[in-house]
Protein backbone atom coordinates (compact mmCIF):
# COMPACT_ATOMS: atom_id res chain seq x y z
CA UNK A 1 0.00 0.00 0.00
CA UNK A 2 2.77 2.18 0.80
CA UNK A 3 4.52 1.69 -2.56
CA UNK A 4 1.18 2.18 -4.24
CA UNK A 5 1.03 5.44 -2.70
CA UNK A 6 4.04 6.69 -3.14
CA UNK A 7 4.05 5.89 -7.05
CA UNK A 8 0.85 7.71 -7.13
CA UNK A 9 2.57 10.87 -5.14
CA UNK A 10 5.50 11.20 -7.73
CA UNK A 11 3.08 10.92 -10.77
CA UNK A 12 0.84 13.71 -9.17
CA UNK A 13 3.40 15.84 -9.77
CA UNK A 14 2.62 19.89 -9.08
CA UNK A 15 -0.44 18.69 -8.47
CA UNK A 16 0.93 17.32 -5.01
CA UNK A 17 -0.18 20.94 -3.49
CA UNK A 18 -3.94 20.42 -4.29
CA UNK A 19 -3.64 16.98 -2.87
CA UNK A 20 -2.29 18.16 0.64
CA UNK A 21 -4.88 20.32 0.52
CA UNK A 22 -7.82 17.72 -0.04
CA UNK A 23 -6.28 15.28 2.44
CA UNK A 24 -5.85 18.77 4.98
CA UNK A 25 -9.81 19.64 4.12
CA UNK A 26 -10.63 15.99 4.89
CA UNK A 27 -9.20 15.71 8.06
CA UNK A 28 -10.77 19.01 9.58
CA UNK A 29 -14.11 17.01 7.82
CA UNK A 30 -13.32 13.86 10.47
CA UNK A 31 -12.96 16.76 13.08
CA UNK A 32 -16.45 17.97 12.41
CA UNK A 33 -17.95 14.52 12.08
CA UNK A 34 -16.69 13.34 15.95
CA UNK A 35 -19.44 16.32 16.54
CA UNK A 36 -21.99 14.21 16.14
CA UNK A 37 -20.85 11.40 18.33
CA UNK A 38 -20.27 14.51 20.96
CA UNK A 39 -24.01 15.50 20.32
CA UNK A 40 -25.19 11.70 20.30
CA UNK A 41 -22.76 11.35 23.87
CA UNK A 42 -24.29 14.55 25.28
CA UNK A 43 -27.87 13.77 24.81
CA UNK A 44 -27.40 10.12 26.80
CA UNK A 45 -25.56 11.69 29.16
CA UNK A 46 -28.23 14.57 29.81
CA UNK A 47 -31.37 11.67 29.46
CA UNK A 48 -29.31 9.89 32.12
CA UNK A 49 -29.21 12.65 34.70
CA UNK A 50 -32.90 13.47 33.72
CA UNK A 51 -32.39 16.90 31.75
CA UNK A 52 -35.26 17.01 29.33
CA UNK A 53 -35.31 20.65 28.80
CA UNK A 54 -35.07 22.77 25.59
CA UNK A 55 -31.84 23.36 26.73
CA UNK A 56 -30.57 19.79 26.18
CA UNK A 57 -32.08 19.86 22.90
CA UNK A 58 -30.58 23.18 21.58
CA UNK A 59 -27.24 22.26 22.81
CA UNK A 60 -27.29 18.95 20.83
CA UNK A 61 -29.12 20.60 17.78
CA UNK A 62 -25.90 23.07 18.16
CA UNK A 63 -23.71 20.27 17.85
CA UNK A 64 -25.32 18.68 15.31
CA UNK A 65 -25.29 22.10 13.11
CA UNK A 66 -21.46 22.63 13.57
CA UNK A 67 -20.96 18.91 12.56
CA UNK A 68 -23.14 19.69 9.38
CA UNK A 69 -22.13 22.95 8.23
CA UNK A 70 -18.39 22.18 8.60
CA UNK A 71 -18.42 18.56 7.08
CA UNK A 72 -20.71 20.11 4.18
CA UNK A 73 -17.99 22.76 3.87
CA UNK A 74 -15.18 20.66 3.98
CA UNK A 75 -16.04 17.93 1.58
CA UNK A 76 -16.68 20.26 -1.01
CA UNK A 77 -13.54 22.07 -0.99
CA UNK A 78 -11.69 18.22 -0.66
CA UNK A 79 -13.91 16.75 -3.74
CA UNK A 80 -12.72 20.40 -5.42
CA UNK A 81 -9.24 19.79 -4.78
CA UNK A 82 -9.11 16.23 -5.01
CA UNK A 83 -10.96 16.50 -8.44
CA UNK A 84 -8.61 19.30 -10.07
CA UNK A 85 -5.70 17.09 -9.20
CA UNK A 86 -6.66 14.17 -11.23
CA UNK A 87 -7.64 15.72 -13.91
CA UNK A 88 -4.30 17.68 -14.08
CA UNK A 89 -1.91 15.28 -13.18
CA UNK A 90 -3.29 13.01 -16.36
CA UNK A 91 -3.29 16.18 -18.44
CA UNK A 92 -0.02 17.25 -17.61
CA UNK A 93 1.64 13.46 -18.25
CA UNK A 94 -0.03 13.29 -21.46
CA UNK A 95 1.65 16.76 -23.00
CA UNK A 96 5.15 15.41 -21.19
CA UNK A 97 4.49 12.47 -23.60
CA UNK A 98 3.41 14.41 -26.39
CA UNK A 99 6.56 16.51 -25.90
CA UNK A 100 8.34 12.90 -25.74
CA UNK A 101 7.17 12.04 -29.14
CA UNK A 102 8.35 14.54 -31.11
CA UNK A 103 11.88 13.58 -30.79
CA UNK A 104 11.69 9.48 -30.81
CA UNK A 105 12.68 8.20 -34.09
CA UNK A 106 9.91 7.31 -36.25
CA UNK A 107 10.93 3.18 -36.02
CA UNK A 108 9.62 2.94 -32.28
CA UNK A 109 5.74 3.54 -33.42
CA UNK A 110 6.39 -0.07 -35.26
CA UNK A 111 5.55 -3.42 -33.60
CA UNK A 112 2.76 -2.43 -31.79
CA UNK A 113 4.05 0.52 -29.83
CA UNK A 114 1.49 3.01 -31.05
CA UNK A 115 -1.45 0.50 -29.58
CA UNK A 116 0.32 0.58 -26.33
CA UNK A 117 1.24 4.09 -26.32
CA UNK A 118 -2.39 5.06 -27.49
CA UNK A 119 -3.92 2.56 -24.51
CA UNK A 120 -1.68 4.65 -22.23
CA UNK A 121 -3.50 7.55 -22.88
CA UNK A 122 -6.54 6.76 -23.68
CA UNK A 123 -7.77 3.72 -21.05
CA UNK A 124 -5.02 3.74 -18.63
CA UNK A 125 -5.04 7.93 -18.28
CA UNK A 126 -8.50 7.95 -17.95
CA UNK A 127 -8.63 5.22 -14.64
CA UNK A 128 -5.65 7.58 -13.39
CA UNK A 129 -7.18 10.42 -13.82
CA UNK A 130 -10.84 9.05 -11.72
CA UNK A 131 -8.91 7.58 -9.17
CA UNK A 132 -5.33 8.22 -8.67
CA UNK A 133 -6.05 11.73 -6.42
CA UNK A 134 -9.20 9.49 -4.68
CA UNK A 135 -6.95 7.11 -3.61
CA UNK A 136 -4.59 8.86 -1.93
CA UNK A 137 -6.82 10.96 -0.53
CA UNK A 138 -8.75 8.31 0.82
CA UNK A 139 -5.56 6.51 2.43
CA UNK A 140 -4.49 9.35 4.12
CA UNK A 141 -7.77 10.94 5.25
CA UNK A 142 -8.72 7.39 6.17
CA UNK A 143 -6.01 6.91 8.30
CA UNK A 144 -6.45 10.57 10.08
CA UNK A 145 -10.29 10.15 10.16
CA UNK A 146 -9.26 6.93 12.18
CA UNK A 147 -7.23 8.70 14.35
CA UNK A 148 -10.04 11.28 15.03
CA UNK A 149 -12.46 8.66 15.72
CA UNK A 150 -10.00 6.64 18.17
CA UNK A 151 -8.94 9.40 20.45
CA UNK A 152 -12.59 10.67 20.62
CA UNK A 153 -14.10 6.82 21.57
CA UNK A 154 -11.10 6.65 23.72
CA UNK A 155 -12.12 10.19 25.55
CA UNK A 156 -15.81 9.20 25.95
CA UNK A 157 -14.85 4.97 26.61
CA UNK A 158 -11.38 2.91 26.32
CA UNK A 159 -13.42 -0.21 25.70
CA UNK A 160 -15.16 1.31 22.70
CA UNK A 161 -12.03 2.89 21.42
CA UNK A 162 -10.70 -0.70 21.67
CA UNK A 163 -13.46 -2.17 19.70
CA UNK A 164 -13.50 0.51 17.22
CA UNK A 165 -9.38 0.07 16.85
CA UNK A 166 -9.99 -3.33 16.27
CA UNK A 167 -12.53 -2.61 13.67
CA UNK A 168 -9.56 -0.46 11.95
CA UNK A 169 -7.28 -3.01 11.97
CA UNK A 170 -9.89 -5.43 10.49
CA UNK A 171 -10.43 -3.27 7.68
CA UNK A 172 -6.44 -2.72 6.91
CA UNK A 173 -6.11 -6.54 6.17
CA UNK A 174 -9.00 -6.75 4.25
CA UNK A 175 -7.50 -3.69 2.32
CA UNK A 176 -4.10 -5.25 1.94
CA UNK A 177 -5.65 -8.56 0.70
CA UNK A 178 -7.74 -6.16 -1.91
CA UNK A 179 -3.95 -4.47 -2.77
CA UNK A 180 -2.82 -8.00 -3.08
CA UNK A 181 -5.74 -9.20 -5.61
CA UNK A 182 -5.26 -6.39 -7.57
CA UNK A 183 -1.37 -6.38 -8.23
CA UNK A 184 -2.14 -10.05 -9.58
CA UNK A 185 -4.72 -9.13 -11.95
CA UNK A 186 -4.05 -5.12 -13.50
CA UNK A 187 -1.09 -6.36 -15.69
CA UNK A 188 -3.59 -8.34 -17.38
CA UNK A 189 -6.19 -6.36 -17.59
CA UNK A 190 -3.93 -3.97 -18.56
CA UNK A 191 -2.38 -6.18 -21.32
CA UNK A 192 -5.73 -6.60 -22.80
CA UNK A 193 -6.76 -3.26 -23.22
CA UNK A 194 -3.83 -2.69 -24.96
CA UNK A 195 -4.46 -5.80 -27.51
CA UNK A 196 -7.66 -4.29 -27.81
CA UNK A 197 -6.60 -0.54 -28.73
CA UNK A 198 -3.87 -1.73 -31.19
CA UNK A 199 -6.33 -4.17 -32.97
CA UNK A 200 -8.97 -1.58 -32.79
CA UNK A 201 -6.06 0.56 -34.86
CA UNK A 202 -4.73 -1.57 -37.00
CA UNK A 203 -8.65 -2.30 -38.76
CA UNK A 204 -9.40 2.02 -39.00
CA UNK A 205 -5.93 1.98 -40.81
CA UNK A 206 -6.61 -0.85 -43.03
CA UNK A 207 -9.81 0.06 -43.74
CA UNK A 208 -9.90 0.85 -47.31
CA UNK A 209 -8.24 -2.48 -47.69
CA UNK A 210 -10.43 -4.16 -46.01
CA UNK A 211 -13.11 -2.42 -48.39
CA UNK A 212 -11.47 -2.90 -51.00
CA UNK A 213 -11.14 -6.55 -50.89
CA UNK A 214 -13.98 -8.09 -48.77
CA UNK A 215 -12.15 -8.91 -45.75
CA UNK A 216 -14.46 -7.30 -42.85
CA UNK A 217 -15.13 -10.84 -41.85
CA UNK A 218 -11.24 -11.45 -41.32
CA UNK A 219 -9.89 -8.33 -40.41
CA UNK A 220 -12.58 -8.47 -37.01
CA UNK A 221 -11.41 -11.45 -35.78
CA UNK A 222 -8.38 -9.90 -33.52
CA UNK A 223 -11.08 -7.29 -32.13
CA UNK A 224 -13.15 -10.15 -31.38
CA UNK A 225 -10.24 -12.06 -29.07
Amino acid sequence: MIETFRGIWRFAGKEQRNIRRSVIACFLGAVFHMFEIAAIYYTILALLDGKTGPATAWQALGLLAVSILGSAVTKYFSQLQQTHAGYFMAANKRVAIGQRMKSVPMGYFNDRSLGNLTAICTSTMEDLESMAGAIVVRILAGVLHALVFSLGFMIIDWRIGLIFLAGVVAMLLVNSRMLAMSRKYSPERLAAQMRLVDAVLEYIQGMSVIKAFSLSGRAGTSIED
